[in-house]
């Protein structure tokens, strides 16, 4: 599918998805039996969430795409490594995304564009799922996960990583990730913030242990996926496939 800027709403059975100001996108094609079951069951919840999305009321924002794929483990998230020498977030496990530039449409627009930038998946190979809640960065950074799915992954070594930001692509699928056992919790502090709800009033919301207990995800052989990555990916699974809660708390500081 070809992309374009986009001046009306409108959907066509393309399966584009186009938004007043926004860049065009391929909206997931539910029906396609390409797509991976547990990837339909996130969507479909996604959708019982439109018009009571948390919106952070922060003057930075950002976007990060939640990159979905299927690989030999099956259906897996895709993490990034980033350098030791990057400007920001040095050596940590991310998602690909970046700060919402003046000329980016949308929050899609920003997380595609980063996205391609940072390990060069073109916009054509991914299907948006939808957004999640925004959440805030410790330094008081908006940050819209923007969920998808990456059509024909392939071999990570193949991707044309800007090594510059990135040391290097890794998987995760999510039977390891819906393993309990397998997280724990940091302490990181906590902090107040005020949100909106979609199409609602302002108003303020007391996320208690937001940034307090935030999950992290262990894996032999693996970097530990932690700190808003870890937040980030417990929550949607936990809220938009299948239910589980982290208890415990490790021996060890982040």
């Amino acid at each position: 599918h070809t992309l374009m800027w986009a001046t009306s709403v409108r959907r066509c059975t393309s399966g584009l998805v186009t938004t007043r100001r926004t860049v065009s996108y391929r909206h997931l094609d539910e029906t396609s039996l390409l797509i991976p079951h547990e990837v339909t069951t996130i969507a479909k919840n996604l959708k019982k969430m439109e018009g009571k999305r948390n919106i952070i009321s922060h003057k930075k924002e950002a976007s990060v795409l939640v990159p979905f794929c299927f690989t030999g483990e099956g259906t897996s998230l895709l993490f990034t490594k980033r350098t030791d020498t990057v400007g920001s977030h040095k050596g940590q496990v991310s998602f690909p995304g970046g700060i919402v530039d003046p000329t980016d449409r949308d929050s899609v627009h920003t997380a595609l564009r980063e996205t391609e930038e940072e390990i060069g998946i073109l916009p054509a190979h991914i299907q948006i799922m939808g957004l999640y809640h925004d959440v805030p960065s410790r330094d008081s950074v908006r940050v819209t996960p923007v969920i998808g799915f990456v059509e024909n992954l392939g071999d990570l070594d193949k991707l044309n990583i800007n090594h510059a930001e990135v040391d290097h692509v890794f998987t995760v699928s999510l039977s390891e990730l819906m393993d309990q056992s397998r997280w724990t919790l940091d302490d990181l502090g906590q902090r107040g913030i005020s949100t909106k709800r979609d199409g609602e009033r302002r108003g303020r919301r007391d996320f208690n242990n937001f940034l307090g207990l935030i999950p992290r995800f262990k894996s032999p052989g693996r970097p530990d996926v932690w700190g808003l990555t870890g937040y980030i990916t417990h929550h949607i699974i936990h809220h938009l496939l299948t239910p589980f809660k982290v208890t415990s708390k490790p021996g060890w500081t982040s």
